[in-house]
C-alpha cells in the first residue's frame, strides 16, 4: 500500500486532468482558447448525458 501523501503527490494534474484536457481538444469535444477551455458542439451531447446521469443518480450538478 501507500500512504495518502504518496498518492496524492503520484496523482498530479500533469498525470490525470492535462492529457485528458489535451483528447478534448484533440478529438474536437473541447476548443481552448487563451487557457480558456470550452465544449464544441459535438461535446454538449456528453454534458447532456452526464447531467442527466447525475441526476438520476441523486447527485449535485457539479462535482466528483
Amino acid at each position: 500500500g501507500v500512504s495518502r501523501a504518496e498518492l496524492e503527490a503520484a496523482l498530479t494534474d500533469d498525470l490525470l486532468v492535462t492529457p485528458r484536457l489535451d483528447d478534448l481538444v484533440r478529438d474536437e469535444v473541447a476548443t481552448c482558447r487563451d487557457g480558456v477551455y470550452r465544449l464544441t458542439g459535438r461535446g454538449l451531447p456528453y454534458l447532456r448525458l452526464i447531467r442527466f446521469w447525475r441526476r438520476l443518480m441523486g447527485l449535485p450538478e457539479r462535482g466528483g
